[in-house]
């Protein structure tokens, strides 16, 4: 029951999380846009965790999804993964 829980989870918090939308933007608005992507992906994971939703593996396969997506820029990834280590110290971020 459990896996299936899991596995509908999974589901729902990939059709859940917005699809990034291209357009002309200045670079501190993409950088704005991509911090607030990936700071509310991690923080939905964390809580899922917290909540006891998520396990420790899971919960690190996700973040290493958000961590490693390639066209999100380093510097708000590298931002949003700072916030979250204050927010979520207990959260399996690496």
């Amino acid at each position: 029951m459990r896996g299936a829980r899991t596995a509908s989870l999974a589901v729902l918090v990939l059709f859940v999380v917005p699809l990034p939308v291209t357009a002309p933007a200045r670079a501190e608005e993409m950088e704005a846009y991509w911090l607030g992507f990936t700071l509310g992906s991690g923080i939905t994971i964390c809580e899922f965790f917290n909540a006891k939703i998520l396990s420790p593996d899971l919960t690190r396969e996700f973040l290493k999804g958000v961590r490693g997506g390639s066209n999100i820029p380093a510097t708000p990834k590298a931002a949003a993964f700072k916030e979250l280590e204050k927010l979520y110290p207990n959260c399996p971020l690496n």
